[in-house]
């Protein structure tokens, strides 16, 4: 009795399993890299949405010194009178 085609059944099945293997581990590659680049652009638009709040913020704080300023002046000028 000859175990040759047992062992080429092995064989094949061994191979099955490493080419199986190897589309696995490219396929959970480019899975990581997408996720890595999803996070990047989630981390980008975060940044954004802060920026654009800061910018808000500060054009607000600047016209209230604007109007402080004003009122400043005019009631500098009524001590003066």
């Amino acid at each position: 009795m000859t175990m040759q085609p047992e062992l080429e059944s092995i064989h094949a099945r061994r191979e099955d399993l490493e080419k199986e293997a190897s589309y696995l581990e490219d396929r959970k590659k480019g899975l990581e890299d997408r996720i890595a680049s999803l996070e990047a652009k989630i981390a980008i638009q975060e940044l954004e949405k802060a920026i654009k709040e800061l910018e808000t913020n500060n054009k607000a704080a600047k016209e209230n010194i604007s109007k402080l300023q004003t009122k400043k002046s005019g009631l500098e000028a009524k001590l003066k009178e």
